[in-house]
């Protein structure tokens, strides 16, 4: 589905034949720090304020403003009249047909509805013949500094409570939040809230957990920096720094404690089970995304990272997206995206073993580093 719409400020700042610059500029100041999709709850309206958002509003407004200054007579014979200037919003929806149980490729949607292991994960890559498309939603496909563009990028996810099921996905920065509510109840979309209607008018009595999530781009990047995941992921941060962290799909005895507000305690085995498994991660991992990403802003002489965050997710059989055009080679290679990544979990050392450099550590390392620069 997809919805387009305009703003214009034809009127605002004309009194008695006089045109008021300042009156426009606040017009179009306040239209476009208005965010373009409708609110998805009270407890997510999600205002987010990039570092660049300032700046980018700046420059649009004075474009704006410039591009509906009247021109006297001779300046009109010389570039001809000047046409109303137009903010125009572009909203879309992807649909997903009904599905059997198993895995799914919808070009550039990979989904897994297994009861045991139920994710969501987009590429950016092609499938089939080089005509195929790049990316699974449509956007400019440009990393021009010209491209004066902005993204807010929303997706709401309802499933059973017991699921655990939340997204993650691209952004400078983002908000999300979780409410558990019964089927009957408007989880805060009225469009969403018809589906989840529909799709559990036979579990009326089951509590379900709607998460939401919007994050904004303020910068140009190519389509492929564009990607998300949805499933039932668990997050460990970095043992070396915060804003790094790895998700992975949670054990099915984790999943009920996900969106709980009172988890139950786990046993020994499992206990034990989940260190190993977050020693398999961190082992294979910790610090080499934040080397690359420090590397990368040294050599492009920028003062910061481009996110708040990076994050990666790990999906067994993770697809990968391919570099370019009728790129699409064998292999867990690059599907990267503006703030993390998505990897294939065959590639981290099994439970309780030692990954050795020349035994698959280093290609380990370097898909790590070349999804970290490829984000970019």
């Amino acid at each position: 589905e997809v919805r387009i719409g305009y703003s214009e400020m034809e009127g605002e700042g004309e009194t008695d034949d006089v045109w008021d610059a300042e009156a426009v500029t606040r017009a179009w100041n306040d239209d476009l720090r208005q965010p373009a999709s409708e609110p998805q709850s009270e407890t997510l309206q999600l205002r987010l304020r990039c570092p660049r958002q300032s700046s980018r509003v700046q420059l649009l407004t004075r474009l704006l403003t410039a591009s509906e200054q009247p021109l006297d007579e001779e300046e009109e014979e010389e570039e001809g009249p000047r046409g109303a200037a137009l903010k125009i919003t572009l909203q879309f929806r992807c649909l997903l047909p009904p599905l059997t149980s198993g895995s799914h490729h919808l070009g550039g949607l990979h989904l897994s509805s297994s009861p045991l292991q139920p994710f969501l994960y987009t590429t950016t890559g092609i499938h089939g013949d080089h005509e195929g498309p790049r990316t699974y939603l449509p956007c400019f496909d440009t990393a021009s500094v010209h491209h004066r563009s902005s993204h807010e990028y929303t997706v709401q996810v309802t499933a059973p409570q017991d699921l655990g099921m939340r997204m993650f996905g691209c952004g400078e920065e983002s908000l999300d939040c979780t409410t558990l509510h019964p089927v009957t109840e408007r989880p805060g979309c009225t469009r969403h809230d018809a589906l989840v209607q529909r799709c559990f008018a036979s579990q009326s009595s089951q509590l379900l957990a709607t998460h939401v999530r919007r994050s904004t781009i303020w910068d140009p990047i190519p389509i492929r920096s564009f990607g998300f995941a949805v499933g039932p992921f668990l997050s460990l941060p970095d043992p070396e720094l915060s804003d790094v962290c790895q998700l992975y799909l949670a054990p099915l005895y984790q999943r009920r404690a996900i969106h709980a507000t009172s988890p139950p305690p786990l046993t020994k085995s499992q206990r034990s089970e989940v260190t190993s498994l977050h020693k398999s991660l961190t082992g294979g991992s910790s610090g080499i995304p934040r080397r690359a990403l420090q590397l990368t802003a040294a050599i492009l002489d920028l003062p910061a990272l481009r996110t708040r965050t990076y994050t990666q997710i790990w999906i067994p059989g993770a697809h990968q997206g391919g570099i370019g055009s009728g790129s699409h080679t064998s292999g867990w290679e690059t599907n990267a995206w503006l703030g993390g990544a998505t990897l294939d979990t065959r590639l981290l050392p099994p439970l309780n073993r030692r990954l050795p450099f020349y035994g698959g550590g280093r290609r380990l390392q370097l898909t790590q580093a070349r999804n970290a620069i490829w984000g970019w």
